[in-house]
């Protein structure tokens, strides 16, 4: 399972690639990035856990990371049901 950090990172490297095409591996900066978002969803302390081993509401937590990792212009978002 990959960590928190990991899930993030992806999103952010399929982001670059999108905008960039450049096909570098994943730099500091996409850590730092990483981390930024993570920080602002309150996910930063479990940036190194699995995502196997989460809380139902910290991987909620974990897919707005990754939504953010996109910079939508509009992110929906519904209630839990």
């Amino acid at each position: 399972s990959m960590t928190v950090r990991e899930n993030v990172q992806v999103a952010l490297l399929s982001h670059h690639r999108r905008l960039f095409s450049l096909g570098k591996p994943a730099g500091r900066f996409q850590v730092d990035e990483a981390d930024a978002l993570l920080a602002r969803v309150g996910m930063q302390e479990q940036a190194a856990r699995p995502c196997a081993v989460l809380a139902y509401g910290d991987l909620k937590r974990v897919e707005l990371a990754v939504a953010l990792a996109n910079r939508p212009r509009l992110l929906l978002m519904d209630e839990p049901t």
